[in-house]
């Protein structure tokens, strides 16, 4: 993904944070979803990922499906806190989603040519760059570059080392997800 595009995606997050008077962490995607006229529905099923499917109707909604029941890996680590912060992440994505790929509130012209009340899985589509976006789009909503750069800052040792969990509990994120924000934007290299 070009730097043009990873700059349109972060203002785009920072706008849209401002439009919804998002100051603070997010700790309940949820909400957002539903003050964007979206919702989130539970479906039973019982597979890894969270947001698997989202439907789109003339009236300008959108819904998304999710597991309503733990996936065998998260039951088997019984840690809710990690479950919730990856639920959080993936709706995340999902928005970025609805945005980048079906136009929502960024092209009529696009929202309209959705198939109407059709399940769109989102993890079946082949296009990387679409994933890329709803990853960075997902970082610079939940984790703003301003103050996630703050964090790595004062999360940094003498050493140069960077602490990720405390920046983790700040975002209520995982530090795997500080991690991908942070090489995401240049801070932490590939090793």
């Amino acid at each position: 993904m070009d730097r043009e595009t990873r700059t349109r995606i972060e203002d785009f997050a920072i706008t849209l944070r401002s439009i919804l008077k998002i100051d603070g962490n997010i700790d309940d995607m949820s909400k957002v979803i539903r003050s964007l006229g979206g919702r989130v529905v539970k479906d039973g099923a019982d597979y890894d990922s969270v947001a698997r499917k989202i439907v789109s109707s003339r009236n300008s909604k959108f819904q998304f499906e999710i597991n309503g029941t733990e996936a065998a890996s998260d039951r088997a680590s019984n840690d809710k806190k990690r479950r919730k912060r990856n639920r959080e992440w993936t709706l995340a994505q999902s928005l970025g989603f609805v945005f980048f790929h079906m136009g929502y509130m960024i092209s009529d012209d696009i929202w309209e040519k959705q198939p109407e009340n059709t399940w769109q899985n989102i993890y079946g589509k082949k296009d990387k760059n679409l994933v890329f976006k709803m990853n960075h789009f997902a970082g610079a909503f939940l984790m703003p570059k301003t103050d996630f750069l703050e964090q790595v800052e004062k999360n940094t040792n003498a050493d140069n080392k960077v602490a990720l969990e405390p920046i983790a509990e700040h975002f209520n994120t995982t530090v795997s997800m500080v991690d991908v924000r942070g090489r995401d934007l240049g801070v932490f290299s590939f090793l």
